[in-house]
């Protein structure tokens, strides 16, 4: 093993180069005690379940909050979830070829990058809805920040297109809110550290021209450094306790492949090179952050480096091809257990079928059987599960191995729990306050036994889980295992507030598997109130539109809420009427028939419409039924005598003179004419044309709608303007 460094300088305590403040050195002493206390695991594991998913397999990716998995089916285009209680299955529709997953457990939603198809598959966790948006030239990695709620797809390029990261807002999850960032050529990985908010992208290059680089991206402000690396970077890890970040490089045919340790606690970083003589073509890294020591998985050589992280030390190289198997290329660390599983996918010529499970401790290694062409690890530590995609071979199907950890071992799931203490002030009833900046007090507990790993940070924010958390600040530790916090509301209005928080020991840097989905505590909950006079706000719901668009005739339709504001109990109330004015001619405008209660269980909703008229026409009589009757027959009767007649006159005309046939061919003349006139006046023949139109309808134009609510008590009045279009 060899060991260079780049660039030296004395290292500054802190993170980002700032003095370390006392709490932080405070719970360094509580992770060093903590981790003495490490149990050893046993190694008698077994595949409890093969799952059947999609066509090639290539992530997993675990929400250990919801007891979800995820797998990234590459060639059916689609995500299988698999539920780790029953291990029943539901298929989800992507773009084409999906690559990756990563999930945000604090607002459950889970990013999925399409390779093909240049998107990006935002899935609801709770309802398993999908949206779709736009990323740049073929998309391969994502990574999340659960604090931020902030998500990041490179984008690989193609030569004519630049490579870049796309930055997603997960408030909002659309287009017009994500950002583009340049990078270096062909991203390879990516990966985050919540706590300094940094983004580390490797950049893996060209078959020609191997890459060198790492591209950080300062998350606050989106402005990019390069820090140079080793030949060819194929992944990242970070481990937030000691900001240490670690890169897998490749090599090539004449340079050796390394890991290049990044220190992101000096501006500007500095880098240290780790060799490791028996490892050909590291691919994969993992770190477990609470033991400080990281996995490569070194995938030409069928070994693992593991590497010291307080020294960047290497230990003897494990072997992976225990029993059989070879080629490992993903590794993921459960780091409550202290566990290591390595998949071997084998060679181009000969499918793997192996999964080897390292002891952290020993680094004693065993050998399981999984499917055919492992290629990913996803790890659950709470559950203490791990899913392994199986890309299968012509023989063989996809499918995905769950290995149960806890079989004959001692498996310690790292379950983190957070509590708020309720308010309790003075004159004011329980869990009430009038501070718009309330401090609040949080106990971060680590629930396994013995209490390791410590609570490294904690996270909280107001009314909603989907924007940036707030960092708390640590205030000590009373017992092994329990960790106090405090933070502070910064202009609460007077209303009832719901306060959201979680912690983490470490895990949140998406870097212990291979997809890039963090690992948080539970999300705990604590509902209190902004004492206030109580009041309403009546405006559009969620989904809806302030303008519609008709054709006079037809009706536009409102969705509107009306949200109840103010503090005075929990069990507050008001009574809404909502009418509605301003509709033109010929249109009404109406809401609902009673007033509505608002309470503080959420807003009500209200339907406003507006019906218009289209224009009337004259209606024309009906046709003459004259003809129908007996008397109304004699036209064809005087026609049928004309005939006679004309026959008799031309009899007359051979026999009797021309005097008297004149006079017999003048009778049917006249007849004739007389029943075309009877014929007419009685309704037959001629036409009529179409009736005018009548302006009685609702005139073409824009009108402003006035929607009124009214509280019952109170005199309390607001409105909200509509805006109508009749074409």
């Amino acid at each position: 093993m060899n060991v260079s460094t780049l660039f030296s300088r004395p290292v500054v305590d802190g993170i980002c180069g700032r003095s370390r403040p006392s709490s932080w050195a405070l719970l360094i002493a509580f992770a060093i005690a903590a981790l003495a206390l490490w149990p050893v695991a046993g190694h008698a594991q077994k595949v409890t379940a093969t799952v059947g998913v999609g066509a090639v397999p290539r992530f997993a990716a675990v929400n250990p909050v919801t007891n979800k998995t995820y797998v990234v089916n590459s060639n059916s285009n689609t995500v299988t979830v698999i539920d780790g209680a029953t291990n029943a299955t539901t298929t989800v529709n992507t773009g084409n070829s999906p690559f990756a997953a990563a999930v945000n457990p604090a607002t459950n939603k889970i990013y999925v990058p399409n390779f093909g198809s240049n998107t990006v598959t935002v899935i609801d966790g709770a309802t398993n809805a999908t949206a779709t948006l736009k990323a740049g030239q073929t998309p391969f990695a994502v990574a999340v920040n659960p604090v931020t709620n902030k998500i990041y797809v490179t984008n690989q390029g193609d030569g004519l297109n630049p490579s870049t990261v796309t930055v997603i807002d997960g408030a909002t999850n659309t287009d017009a809110t994500t950002v583009t960032v340049g990078v270096g050529i062909t991203p390879s990985d990516v990966a985050v550290n919540p706590v300094t908010n940094e983004v580390y992208v490797a950049n893996s290059g060209s078959a020609l021209t191997p890459g060198t680089t790492v591209t950080v991206i300062d998350g606050a402000t989106n402005t990019t450094t390069t820090v140079i690396v080793g030949a060819g970077p194929l992944a990242v890890a970070v481990n937030p306790v000691t900001n240490k970040i670690y890169v897998a490089n490749i090599g090539t045919v004449a340079i050796h492949g390394t890991v290049t340790v990044i220190d992101a606690n000096v501006t500007p970083h500095t880098t240290t090179t780790v060799s490791d003589a028996s490892a050909t073509s590291p691919v994969a890294v993992a770190v477990n952050p609470f033991t400080n020591t990281i996995y490569v998985a070194n995938q030409n050589s069928d070994n693992v480096t593991v590497i010291n992280g307080a020294t960047n030390s290497t230990s003897a190289s494990i072997a992976t091809t225990v029993n059989a198997g070879n080629g490992p290329v993903a590794v993921g660390v459960n780091a409550a257990t202290n566990e290591i599983y390595v998949a071997n996918s084998g060679t181009s010529s000969t499918a793997g079928t192996t999964v080897t499970v390292i002891d952290g401790v020993t680094n004693l290694a065993s050998t399981l059987t999984v499917g055919a062409t492992p290629g990913a690890v996803g790890v659950n530590p709470v559950t203490n599960k791990i899913y392994v995609p199986n890309r299968g071979n012509p023989i063989s199907n996809s499918t995905v191995s769950v290995i149960d950890g806890a079989t004959n071992a001692q498996a310690q799931p790292n379950t983190l729990t957070t509590t708020v203490t309720p308010l309790a002030i003075t004159s004011l009833p329980p869990n009430t306050t009038k501070d718009p900046m309330q401090a609040f007090t949080f106990t971060a507990t680590n629930t396994a036994s013995p209490p390791v790993p410590p609570v490294t940070n904690l996270y909280f924010q107001f009314d909603a889980i989907d924007g940036p958390w707030s960092q708390a600040m640590l205030t000590g530790s009373p017992m092994p295992g329990v960790f106090t916090f405090t933070g502070k509301a910064s202009g609460l209005p007077a209303d009832q507030h719901t306060l959201f928080a979680f912690a983490v020991d470490g895990e949140e840097a998406t870097s212990v598997m291979l997809a890039s989905s963090p690992i948080i505590g539970k999300v705990t909950s604590y509902v209190f109130g902004e004492a206030g006079p109580l009041d309403f706000a009546i405006g559009v719901a969620p989904g809806g539109s302030n303008s519609a668009t008709v054709t006079a005739g037809q009706t536009a339709n409102y969705a509107l809420q009306v949200t109840l504001k103010g503090f005075v109990s929990p069990n507050d109330q008001l009574m809404v009427t909502v009418s509605c004015t301003g509709a033109p001619t010929n249109a009404t405008c109406s809401g609902p028939a009673s007033a509505v209660t608002v309470t503080h269980a959420g807003p009500v909703a209200v339907a406003i419409s507006a019906s218009t008229k289209a224009n009337g026409m004259v209606i024309p009589s009906a046709p003459s039924s004259r003809l129908r009757t007996p008397w109304n027959r004699l036209p064809a009767l005087l026609v049928l005598t004309m005939l006679l007649v004309f026959l008799l006159q031309r009899r007359l005309k051979r026999r009797e003179g021309y005097a008297l046939a004149r006079l017999a061919f003048a009778a049917p003349i006249l007849l004739l004419a007389t029943a075309i006139v009877v014929m007419n006046g009685c309704g037959g023949g001629g036409s009529s044309s179409p009736p005018p139109p009548v302006n009685n309808g609702t005139p073409p134009g824009t009108y402003t709608l006035t929607v009124t609510g009214t509280g019952t008590s109170g005199n309390l009045t607001h409105t909200e303007q509509l805006t109508l279009k009749v074409q």
